[in-house]
C-alpha cells in the first residue's frame, strides 16, 4: 500500500489487485527500503517483453528525505541493468511533480509527454471508410515485410524522436505483441495503388470492452496525403466491428500532425503523462 499510496484512496484496491497479478507470474516485483525493521521506501517494477521495464517512483515513509527515494531507485535499476534490461520507463501524474526531480536524480532523461486519447463508440463509422486503401494482416505479410515497413515509418516520426534508437526494432516488436490480446488479424499494413503506405497495429482489451491503438505509422513519402485520418478512422470501424465501446491511443504532446489527425477522426483528450527514460548500454 505504501508503494501505491500516491493513487487516490479508490483507485488502490483495483492497482494492488493487477500488480499482485503480475508478481504472481513473475513478470514484476515489489522492492522495499528498510531502516531496520521499519519499511521506509517502496516501489513497483515491472519487466515487459522486449527487453524493458516500468517502473514507478519510490514511495517514501513520512519523514523520509527525497534521496531515500533516489537511493532504491539506482539500486533497482542497476539490478534491472544487470537482467539485461536495456531501457527503464516511468510514468509520472500531474499531481506529483517532485517525481520528475527523483527520477532525473536516478539517472532518468525527461523523453516526452504522452497525451491519452479515446474515442468512443459514437463517433466509429458505421461502414468501412470509403478511400483507395488496400489492408494486408500480418498473417499474409509476414514479419519481414512488417518490420520493414514500421522501421521506414519511424524515419521523420515525432513519436519520442529522443530516445528513438535506443533499442532495437526486434525488442520494439515484441513490447508491441505484449499489450492487450495479440491477434496477428489486428496487425495490418495500409498499400495504396500497389505501394505499402503504413501500418496500423491494434490489440483488444476484453476485460474493458476496449481496443488500444498500439502504433500507427506512414512512411515520409506518402504524408501529407489525409493518411493519418484514413489509418485512425480504420481502427475506429475494426473496433466497431468487434462490438468494443472506445478506441484509445497515446501520442507525443509535440507530435502535431498524429494529433491533428486523431482529432480529426473524433478522438478527444483525456489524460496527460511525462514519460521518463533511462538507457542502459
Amino acid at each position: 500500500m505504501l508503494a501505491l499510496s500516491h493513487w487516490p484512496p479508490l483507485d488502490r484496491p483495483r492497482h494492488l489487485a493487477a500488480w499482485a497479478d503480475a508478481i504472481g507470474h513473475n513478470h514484476a516485483a515489489l522492492w522495499i527500503g528498510c531502516r531496520g525493521p521499519r519499511v521506509v521506501a517502496a516501489m513497483l517494477a515491472e519487466v515487459q517483453p522486449g527487453r524493458t521495464a516500468v517502473v514507478g517512483c519510490p514511495r517514501v515513509a513520512e519523514g523520509e528525505p527525497s534521496e531515500t527515494a533516489i537511493t532504491v531507485l539506482t539500486h533497482v535499476c542497476d539490478e534491472l541493468r544487470q537482467s539485461d534490461i536495456r531501457l527503464a520507463q516511468s510514468l509520472t501524474l500531474k499531481h506529483l511533480p517532485r517525481d520528475g526531480a527523483v527520477l532525473l536524480a536516478a539517472g532518468f532523461e525527461a523523453s516526452c509527454d504522452l497525451l491519452y486519447l479515446v474515442s468512443l463508440s459514437g463517433t466509429f463509422p458505421s461502414a468501412p471508410p470509403d478511400n483507395d486503401l488496400e489492408w494486408i494482416p500480418y498473417e499474409t505479410a509476414g514479419h519481414d515485410r512488417l518490420r520493414s515497413m514500421i522501421e521506414q515509418t519511424y524515419e521523420g516520426s515525432l513519436d519520442c524522436a529522443k530516445f528513438q534508437h535506443r533499442r532495437s526494432l526486434d525488442d520494439v516488436l515484441a513490447g508491441y505483441r505484449a499489450v492487450g490480446t495479440l491477434d496477428g488479424a489486428r496487425w495490418l499494413i495500409a498499400r495504396q495503388r500497389g505501394v505499402d503506405v503504413g501500418c496500423l497495429l491494434l490489440a483488444d482489451h476484453p476485460d474493458s470492452n476496449a481496443w488500444e491503438l498500439v502504433y500507427m505509422g506512414v512512411i515520409p513519402g506518402a504524408r501529407g496525403r489525409g493518411l493519418g485520418v484514413a489509418l485512425a478512422r480504420q481502427a475506429q470501424w475494426l473496433a466497431a466491428f468487434a462490438g468494443r465501446e472506445r478506441l484509445s491511443v497515446a501520442v507525443d504532446a509535440d507530435n502535431g500532425p498524429a494529433i491533428s489527425a486523431y482529432a480529426a477522426a473524433g478522438f478527444t483528450g483525456w489524460d496527460r503523462r511525462t514519460v521518463y527514460l533511462r538507457a542502459f548500454a
